[in-house]
């Protein structure tokens, strides 16, 4: 049975049902409550997940482009998606009109659960380098290089969408079974 979405927005009193997708995941939502980012993890076409954006006032979903877990850009311009296909694959889809460009690995062999950094010009994610040493990173949208931070093991809480408003990210060590502020 498909999972019920659904949003209540606060200047109106009823709920509209952002369902519709077979298989779609609710992943971010716009500062203002306007606009929810969805992951639609259907297979059909193809097996790479797809991005939709879509007003929370139930109108229809826009399709974005492929990727997984999209998350909005501070200023709601961009989301910034991850691949279930190529794991080191990161993209950056404009949720106007725009190209979609893709953010150099820099021989990461995986990149999961890209978000955004308040300011809006860099990505946090967690990266497998190739010694096989998994770490957080931060990498300019321009494409920079990725600077690695934290200790290693760590992964990015994927909690983190809703602490816009600060520069520090969940990160969990499972070694030591402690979530850490970075």
């Amino acid at each position: 049975e498909p999972q019920r979405l659904a949003a209540h927005r606060r200047t109106e009193d009823l709920d509209h049902d952002l369902s519709g997708l077979a298989s779609a995941h609710l992943t971010d939502i716009s500062e203002d409550g306007e606009w929810v980012a969805i992951e639609n993890s259907d297979p059909s076409p193809g097996p790479e997940y797809k991005s939709y954006l879509r007003r929370t006032d139930g109108t229809s979903p826009i399709l974005l482009g492929e990727g997984t877990c999209p998350r909005l850009s501070p200023d709601g311009k961009y989301v910034v998606t991850g691949s279930i296909v190529s794991p080191e694959r990161i993209r950056i889809i404009p949720t106007g009109a725009g190209r979609t460009r893709e953010l150099p690995a820099h021989g990461l062999k995986e990149r999961r659960q890209p978000m955004w950094m308040p300011d809006g010009r860099s990505i946090v994610y967690s990266g497998l380098d190739a010694r096989g040493v998994r770490r957080l990173h931060v990498q300019d949208v321009e494409g920079g290089l990725p600077r690695a931070f934290g200790p290693e093991g760590t992964t990015l809480e994927t909690t983190n969408a809703a602490a816009r408003d600060v520069a520090a990210y969940l990160g969990r060590v499972p070694e030591v079974r402690s979530t850490e502020v970075y």
